[in-house]
């Protein structure tokens, strides 16, 4: 076929249809096009459907259009995060597809290749630099058969189930291995996640590769291992055969890639990227996060040669490492060794954990120690962890963070152990932050050190050993050390470690099981000769003075070792102790080994192959039942990873199942089956409210007659009013504009009733007017009269200049334009003054006005500080009390002048247009009266016995409500808010503006006044009462269906959470600062940069944290919020963009809280799914006079418009709206304090 056959494009994605039924998603038509270039480098044709998305928009169009598609689909996107979100995104949405990420077959990721256009380029300046290989490789790969038919067919691509011997487990897994294996690795694939495992499998005792007759084999496996993970075998620019013939040797491959990229790069530096590049083609990642050496690789000293010039740490390092990792020197690692050593002389072999790996330098010291070691680590940098892996492949090396063993991505805590005999490494130091913070762990913790200290004693056996190098800092916190006694501690010298002065010591402590509160903190005051140098003063950072340990790091290590010396000469007279005490041991363990063969001996009643073959199918019943539960609770997330564990060890580990453990499991999972295979729950039917304990579903009859709301709608509506705004729809579109044109306006191509038209910003109207002013004079005569008559009736009285105050600091000052002038600036390139040509604005204008004026005019200021207010320049200086008289003096000199100035200064037609402007963007909006808006829902008669009628109040808000969708009803306490927002929200589901409402309110006393009201009011109402979704409500059953409102507590609330892709999406918009604008800061570091990063993160993780059931499952559209003063804590400080540049209101911050956060998640999700709707809150008191919290309520409800108006960025935002000043106080301790006043 043609490549460029049965192209099209398709709301803006492009398709080249294929005969296959196979689909490749690209970002663009550049990477798909590289595909089709690797095509023809193997002597390919393509036949599969290649689709490029363009943007990350269309990404919601690419789903729907291939909702229903019933072939394999492959995702090639970029490797950069927007490449990820889009990743996720599909996969997330089209779970259960035949899907696949292939982008690490092409080494695609963040610290590789960007995207296959690039992976291309890499591979053509590859072959084009080492053409003489390539050709001996061709040469003796010339048995190869080339003919490829693409991946085999699987009914879920991904599965990936080992084949084994009939009846015997794989001997040794990855996880196993010893270090004198490092070679010829044994893999199932169970063990291959998404990289280029060998597809040859070894040997494995030369028995038959087929499956168990017991069909306990799932039936999904993939035929062709190797090729799964390519499409069209294209990887590396090889083609891999169908196996009709010889086996593919895909490790000999491997090693030949490798060694093209080695001899490339042998003798030459290297930089950390060619690193990467080729410890990516030496190791994969596997599903589960492990670092995998491909199978059979030849680790050679070239390689090892490479890897060790990667510069890690400091700057040298992505992501935490910049802030506070800091790699450790091989003369260190080699004193802990020393040190530990003797503490496990007796042992035959010990389990190790490395909490931050890096590139894996500790792992030495574990590797020497004489005895067998079975090594664990976690790093969070993939380049790093796979050079790890290559120094260490007998390691077990993690791709995530430690925090992972102890907490899981939504909050929940994780069952740990205490396995590990020793725990070595040099940990992060510094402000404990990030996603796992905010998800719950540990979240009082807050040094980064003192986490990793805890955490790794807890993963401890007891009388385990911890040997880590932290700084100076922790020792001296440490007056109430728990769990552990110190067995050793050395000080270093600053400065050991490259990249920061921080002062370290080496600390070993031993697990101690009674929890005693032991002060170590004074341990090296008691043990002077442990310093390793002399004890100097210097003055930090902060200018006060403090202690440092001078010395360098050769004369430390020294000291060490002399004063070990030291202490073996004191231990000689206990050597014969010391055998004695082996000798003993050796007894002790031919004991253990005696009774184990006897234990062995007894005959076990191993069960029938048959049993366990039934046993398998009832494990799957009872996964197939659990998984089919929608709103899964702790209880059974951790019932399925129970069973897929049985399942797992059935299939792999049959001999540990008897007889009587078969019959228990049957047993149990016939409970299981029977207890989650009933039907959904049914309503509860009602005459009173009565809430029953473990009752979730009402349906309630209330005796009473039901009525139209439209007996409550303003009588000073006609009936043509009334139709009218029966057509018309939510958003103000005029449906039969024919039959209600006296009501009818026409802009932007639709037509809108007058209700509509006359409310919002007007001047924007206005200006739109004018540009249909030919469409609209071409049809009814009158027309445009009649609408401008109408915006001009509301339009707001303009404000005068005397009504006008604004500071000459303020952003729409500088960005008042005055086009060009000519100025003498100077030329350093000529030494000379020149006249030159430049933009112009209010503020310059001013600031020239300032440099006029004689020093008399200023009041105690100069022109200097007015032009540094005007600019919005910090003002510095070491004496805090003169700092801030010299910013309340400039401000009230500048705001002076400046008021004269606009009147004084300036030409009638600047001051003309000055006006227009401000009000044009500050005096635009005309608010109409929402209770004459009508109502068209039924309700019931009477309220409490008494005919229902609304007041004033109640009407306006639920007019306001059903005509914005989005608001805040603040009635004072007894206008009856509770009212308005039932039937605001019942107006939404009526109009068919919302189906699955939600209510949120405080408690479980307020959740009963609600559903009572609720009863009394709306007919026939079906309610899910879910309260505070904790073990009394059992959803298992249960499902949400449209028309139901459902009802939760605050507690409640927070236990519901949103999937991975919509978290991460809602996180990025939060930070009200992008990430592009953060970096731009010119006088932020990248140590800063990345802490602010890792502060957003902490926010998504927070965002995650403690949540049990699923958003997107409830399927809720519309939300009713109570009390939302209890939620106003969302954004927790002001960011000033520039830190040079001055802010009253730099100070204010708050401690944002998780109520918080989730409420603007849940009001940011419903907006974007129904069109800036549907969002209403409820409070009489929503805030106190404290900026942030105004701030945090518009949030929720405004987000766009604050982001349309240039108010994303909270200081812009206070500036224009608030005034604030400082007065000086004494406190109790006669210091003086600087307290902000906000108006």
């Amino acid at each position: 076929m043609s490549e460029n056959s049965l192209a099209y494009k398709d709301d803006d994605i492009s398709v080249i249809e294929g005969n296959k039924d196979e689909l490749i998603v690209f970002k663009n038509i550049k990477d798909k096009h590289s595909f089709l270039e690797l095509l023809k480098l193997n002597n390919q044709n393509n036949n599969r459907t290649l689709v490029a998305l363009h943007s990350g928009e269309n990404t919601k169009k690419f789903m729907g259009k291939y909702q229903n598609y019933t072939g394999k689909i492959f995702l090639c996107l970029d490797g950069d995060r927007a490449g990820n979100m889009m990743t996720l995104k599909i996969l997330t949405d089209m779970n259960g597809k035949n899907i696949k990420d292939i982008r690490p077959l092409y080494g695609i990721s963040e610290n590789g290749n960007q995207n296959l256009s690039e992976y291309l380029e890499n591979k053509l300046g590859v072959q084009k630099k080492n053409t003489i290989l390539v050709e001996q490789r061709k040469s003796q790969d010339g048995y190869i058969n080339t003919r490829s038919n693409g991946i085999s067919d699987t009914q879920h691509l991904g599965t990936e189930a080992s084949e084994r011997s009939s009846g015997k487990p794989i001997p040794n897994s990855q996880s196993e291995q010893n270090g004198n294996n490092q070679g010829g690795q044994t893999m199932g694939s169970n063990h291959v996640g998404n990289g280029l495992a060998g597809t040859g499998w070894s040997d494995l005792g030369n028995a038959a590769r087929e499956r168990p007759s017991s069909g306990a084999q799932p039936q999904n496996d993939e035929e062709d291992e190797g090729r799964k993970h390519s499409v069209g075998g294209i990887i590396s620019g090889r083609t891999l055969s169908d196996r009709t013939g010889s086996e593919l040797n895909t490790s000999h491959k491997n090693n030949e890639d490798v060694a093209i990229l080695i001899s490339k790069y042998k003798g030459q530096k290297v930089n950390n990227e060619q690193v990467a590049e080729i410890v990516s083609a030496t190791c994969f990642v596997s599903r589960d996060r492990k670092i995998i050496l491909s199978e059979n690789f030849n680790l050679t000293d070239d390689l090892k040669d490479i890897c060790s010039q990667f510069k890690s740490g400091g700057t040298a390092k992505e992501g935490r490492g910049i802030l506070d990792e800091y790699y450790t020197d091989s003369k260190i690692v080699d004193a802990i060794r020393n040190l530990i050593k003797d503490q496990f002389k007796n042992r035959q072999e010990i389990s190790v954990l490395e909490p931050s790996v890096g590139t894996g330098n500790f792992l030495y010291a574990a590797k020497e120690l004489g005895v067998k070691t079975n090594v664990t680590a976690f790093e969070i940098n993939e380049t790093t962890a796979k050079i790890a892996k290559v120094f260490h492949p007998e390691a077990d090396i993690h791709l995530r963070s430690f925090e992972t063993e102890f907490i899981d991505e939504r909050g929940n805590k994780r069952e740990f152990s205490e396995k590990y005999d020793l725990v070595i490494g040099n940990p992060p130091y510094g402000e404990h932050r990030g996603l796992y913070k905010g998800l719950g762990e540990e979240p009082k913790i807050s040094k980064y050190e003192d986490y990793f200290v805890k955490r790794s004693l807890d993963s401890l056996k007891p009388d385990g050993i911890l040997a880590m190098v932290l700084p100076s800092g922790w020792l001296n916190r440490q007056s109430q050390l728990k769990n552990a006694q110190l067995i050793e501690g050395f000080r270093l010298p600053s400065g050991v470690f490259a990249g920061t002065g921080i002062g370290t010591d080496i600390i070993i402590l031993k697990k101690d099981s009674q929890k005693i509160s032991r002060d170590i903190s004074d341990y090296f005051e008691i043990n002077p000769e442990k310093i390793l140098g002399e004890t100097r003063e210097k003055t930090n950072r902060f200018g006060r003075k403090e202690n440092y340990v001078h010395g360098n790091l050769e004369d430390a290590l020294l000291k060490i070792e002399r004063l070990r010396g030291k202490i073996e000469v004191e231990r000689i007279g206990n050597l014969f102790e010391d055998l004695f005490l082996e000798a003993e041991e050796s007894k002790i363990i031919l004991k253990n080994k005696d009774s184990e063969d006897k234990s062995e001996s007894i005959t076990e009643t191993k069960p029938d192959e048959v049993y366990l073959t039934e046993t398998h199918e009832k494990v799957e019943q009872v996964l197939l039942a659990l998984n089919a539960v929608k709103f899964k609770s702790p209880a059974i997330t951790k019932e399925i990873d129970k069973y897929k564990e049985l399942q797992s060890q059935i299939t792999n580990e049959s001999q540990k199942f008897d007889q009587n453990r078969i019959d228990d499991i049957l047993q149990r999972a016939d409970k299981i089956i029977q207890s989650y295979s009933g039907k959904n729950t049914e309503y509860r039917i009602q005459t009173q409210v009565e809430l029953k304990k473990g009752v979730l579903k009402y349906q309630f009859l209330k005796s009473d007659d039901i009525v139209n709301t439209s007996l409550q709608n303003s009588s000073e509506l006609s009936k043509q009013q009334i139709e009218a705004f029966q057509d018309t729809s939510y958003d103000g579109t005029l449906h039969n504009h024919g039959k209600h044109s006296q009501f009818a306006n026409y802009i932007g191509g639709k037509w809108v009733h007058d209700f509509y038209y006359a409310e919002g910003n007007i001047y924007a109207k206005l200006q739109q007017l004018e540009k249909d002013k030919d469409i609209i004079g071409s049809g009814t005569a009158g027309q445009y009269e009649k609408q401008k008559a109408l915006l001009e009736s509301v339009l707001p009285k303009a404000k005068s200049l005397d009504e006008i105050f604004i500071s000459p600091n303020h952003e729409f000052i500088h960005q008042f334009d005055l086009g060009y002038i000519e100025k003498d600036q100077w030329n350093s390139s000529t030494r000379q003054t020149e006249a030159v040509m430049v933009s112009y604005n209010l503020a310059e204008k001013f600031k020239d006005f300032v440099g006029t004026l004689s020093s008399e005019a200023f009041a105690g200021s100069s022109a200097w500080e007015v032009r540094s207010f005007v600019d919005n320049e910090t003002v510095t200086g070491s004496d805090k009390e003169r700092n801030a008289l010299v910013r309340e003096r400039r401000k009230a000199a500048a705001n002076d002048l400046f008021y004269k100035f606009l009147r004084e200064e300036l030409s009638d037609e600047l001051r003309e247009r000055f006006v227009k402007d401000f009000n044009r963007n500050y005096n635009n909006i005309h608010v109409p009266d929402y209770s004459k808006f009508p109502l068209f829902s039924k309700i019931h008669k009477n309220f409490r016995g008494r005919e229902l009628k609304l007041t004033e109040v109640q009407k306006a808000g639920i007019g306001r409500q059903t005509t914005k969708g989005v608001g805040l009803l603040a009635h004072e306490v007894g206008f009856g808010k509770t009212l308005s927002g039932i039937l605001s929200m019942h107006e939404a589901v009526e109009r068919g503006n919302a189906k699955r409402p939600l209510i949120v309110v405080p408690n479980e006393s307020i959740l009963k006044q609600w559903v009572e009201t609720i009863f009394e009011t709306i007919p026939n109402a079906k309610m899910n009462v879910l309260g505070n979704l904790g073990k009394d409500y059992d959803l298992s059953k249960f499902d949400n269906k449209d028309g139901e409102i459902t009802i939760v507590t605050y507690e409640g609330f927070n236990n519901i959470g949103f999937s991975e892709s919509i978290t991460q999406e809602l996180a990025s918009k939060f930070s009200y600062i992008s990430e592009s604008e953060l970096k731009s800061v010119n006088a932020i570091s990248e140590r800063d940069f990345q802490k602010e990063l890792e502060k957003e993160k902490e926010v998504e993780g927070k965002m995650k944290r403690g949540k049990i059931y699923d958003w997107e499952d409830f399927g809720f559209d519309h939300l009713t919020y109570d009390e939302v003063h209890n939620a106003n804590h969302i954004v927790g400080k002001v960011r000033v963009e520039d830190r040079r540049f001055a802010s009253d209101f730099r100070s204010q911050n708050q401690q944002t809280s998780k109520l918080g956060i989730n409420t603007w998640m849940a009001a940011q999700y419903i907006q974007d799914k129904n069109n800036g709707r549907n969002i209403t809150l409820l409070s009489a008191t929503p805030f106190t006079n404290k900026p942030l919290e105004y701030y945090s309520i518009l949030s929720l409800i405004a987000n766009k418009r604050l982001e349309e108006s240039g108010y994303f960025n909270v200081n812009n935002f206070f500036e224009t709206f608030m005034e604030a000043d400082n007065d000086m106080e004494i406190d109790a301790r006669g210091d003086v304090k600087f307290k902000a006043n906000v108006r």
